[in-house]
């Protein structure tokens, strides 16, 4: 079953703003104890990773994204 276009945008769109939460809260919690554990880290490059990935897709033009999430995109990485 393939993913109509909006459908997919939206997935990742959805996708892209949990694992910018994610990433906020774990640098959040490194910050109050100045340390990470091996998870948070894990979690962390897992997160980054995902973003890039769907930063140089859209870059390329592999990816037909709303306007909204380009810029997201953009914050994010940068």
């Amino acid at each position: 079953m393939e993913l109509e276009l909006s459908d997919r945008n939206v997935w990742l769109e959805d996708l892209a703003v949990s694992c910018t939460s994610t990433l906020s809260v774990l640098n959040r919690k490194a910050a109050q104890t100045k340390q990470i554990s091996d998870g948070d880290q894990m979690m962390s490059e897992i997160c980054m990773g995902y973003l890039y990935l769907l930063y140089v897709a859209n870059s390329e033009g592999v990816l037909d994204l709303p306007e909204s999430i380009g810029n997201s995109l953009r914050t994010t990485i940068h």
